[in-house]
């Protein structure tokens, strides 16, 4: 039994979590076994890992460098005794040290794109940085196309496995009764609901959600925004969102471990991210049958079904909320992604072959 240490889980509910837990969730041949490592001291997926029965191990963040480092160290030498391989699941190369930490204890470097882009200082650091990081890469892996571009290097994209970001498809299937539970317990009436899961932070520009709830109340529309998730923009938020008067048209629901359910209180789902590679939430709001509109930094790929549509973020708050009005009715989401190979009982199969080599 081949043990990876997989590199690394955030202190909040996201895609990339959700994704490299699905690893442990879903290993019924148990060829591999996985262990995680986790940026803080907190992960709310704590109580599920005991149940599974997972290790992982808390390293300090990088806004405490040499704690971090020191800790991250020791971490990659004990488990270099037993574990063979490391698996990175990122968004950017800016931060080198695991990559060189992973080198020196000799681990077989597996690498997995996430996302397509970041801020511009940031950007310079992980193009610097992927000219060596993938020359002691011994796998690379993206979730799209352009995840693979952005992480690797145009000349270097044709290296990179494709793996589709799985999902449980089952748990999103439309249930009306939960519905309509659902939405006299958040007040929810005749409104038309945008739905937003994500975390709370710059790159998923809320405020443009926030600017298009305002343009649908001006123009008299019964729209009202379910935000789910957390990060450093909440408070930012709330206040913008008491600045354009549209408080009462904006539910901040939290962080949820079950976007599913409230999924099926949503009409439509709406993505205006600056960056992003194949977005696990998208994936999900299809399986729910949602309609969906995205910003056009999104890859094309992620149209699994159909009924994702693309704005630019050139657009105004208006154009937004006229393509917002034309979007089709929910749809059976999951037939198609089953038939598109996205159901996440096959994941882990399709990824640990690459720790077995």
């Amino acid at each position: 039994m081949d043990k990876v240490l997989v590199y690394t889980l955030s202190d909040s509910v996201g895609g990339i979590e959700e994704y490299v837990l699905n690893l442990s969730r879903y290993n019924t041949e148990k060829k591999c076994v996985y262990e995680y490592i986790i940026l803080g001291n907190y992960t709310p997926y704590q109580e599920e890992m005991d149940y599974l029965g997972v290790k992982y191990y808390f390293i300090p963040k990088k806004k405490s460098l040499i704690l971090n480092i020191k800790e991250m160290s020791i971490i990659f030498r004990e488990c270099r005794k037993e574990c063979n391989t490391i698996y990175f699941n990122t968004s950017t190369l800016c931060y080198p040290i695991p990559y060189l930490l992973a080198k020196k204890y000799n681990y077989r470097i597996v690498i997995h794109s996430h996302s397509t882009n970041t801020t511009k200082i940031r950007k310079c650091v992980h193009i610097f940085n992927r000219i060596w990081i993938r020359r002691i890469c011994s796998y690379k892996l993206a979730c799209s196309m352009l995840a693979a571009t952005w992480m690797f290097g145009k000349k270097y994209a044709k290296e990179v496995f494709i793996i589709p970001n799985a999902i449980k498809i089952e748990r999103f299937k439309h249930n009306s009764m939960l519905r309509d539970k659902l939405r006299v317990e958040l007040n929810i009436k005749n409104d038309f609901v945008i739905g937003h899961v994500g975390r709370l932070v710059k790159e998923k520009n809320q405020l443009f959600l926030l600017e298009i709830i305002a343009e649908a109340k001006h123009q008299g529309l019964n729209f009202k925004l379910l935000l789910v998730g957390n990060g450093e923009d909440d408070c930012k938020l709330k206040r913008k969102a008491q600045k354009l008067g549209i408080a009462d048209k904006v539910i901040f629901y939290g962080g949820s471990n079950s976007p599913e359910k409230l999924m099926n209180c949503m009409d439509c789902f709406v993505m205006p991210s600056i960056f992003e590679g194949f977005p696990v939430t998208l994936v999900e709001a299809q399986a729910a049958g949602l309609p969906c509109l995205v910003s056009d930094i999104v890859s094309k790929e992620v149209n699994v079904t159909g009924y994702v549509e693309f704005a630019s973020l050139k657009e105004s708050p208006c154009e937004w909320v006229k393509k917002i009005s034309k979007l089709k009715g929910r749809y059976n989401g999951t037939v198609i992604l089953r038939e598109k190979g996205y159901a996440v009982d096959e994941l882990e199969q399709k990824i640990r072959r690459f720790f077995l080599l």
